[in-house]
């Protein structure tokens, strides 16, 4: 069931999962957080059977599930946000920013990935390249060297290209080839 402040009673909007869980959301809140709903509130849209059986509330389906809504929704609500979140919810919100155009989740992302580069720099690289977020990028696959090559793996790595992780792969490649050529250079 979906939780405070998501079943309030004066709701507007009903947003409904891919899990079939309705929303009871507020489309002002949506509409200042994200050009994508603004635009879609913007007309009438023609009542449908599923807004007859909710009091009159248009019914927006979304793909998202519960989970993954809800954690987006906390991030947007003027509610306490989830104290941390793993590199699985980081990558959720960057979807979801990205999707919708909340640009204001960015700088969440940006800090999440930032607080999760040590864990897992090459799951931060992947979400950061992903979603246009350079600097992190680079300082993760800085981060990737100190890990072997047979450790250069992520849970992340599924949603990337074998392009943007064949880079990562010659990056750490051409850092060892010139560690490799200083070292050998140097008289012991």
């Amino acid at each position: 069931l979906v939780k405070a402040p998501f079943d309030h009673e004066r709701a507007d909007l009903i947003l409904r999962t891919s899990d079939h869980v309705d929303f009871r959301v507020f489309k002002i809140i949506l509409s200042l957080a994200s050009p994508f709903f603004a635009g879609m509130f913007e007309f009438p849209q023609p009542t449908s059977e599923s807004e007859k059986k909710n009091g009159g509330l248009q019914v927006v389906v979304v793909s998202e599930n519960s989970k993954v809504l809800d954690l987006c929704l906390r991030h947007l609500y003027p509610v306490p946000s989830p104290a941390t979140a793993g590199l699985w919810d980081t990558h959720m919100l960057a979807e979801f920013a990205r999707k919708y155009e909340v640009d204001a989740l960015k700088s969440v992302v940006a800090r999440y990935l930032a607080d999760l580069i040590r864990d897992d720099p090459v799951g931060v690289y992947a979400i950061a390249v992903t979603y246009g977020f350079e600097s992190i990028a680079a300082n993760a696959a800085r981060l990737s060297l100190k890990l072997p090559m047979t450790r250069l793996q992520s849970p992340q790595l599924r949603f990337i290209t074998a392009e943007t992780y064949g880079e990562l792969i010659q990056y750490h490649t051409t850092c060892g080839d010139a560690a490799s050529a200083v070292a050998s250079k140097r008289e012991w």
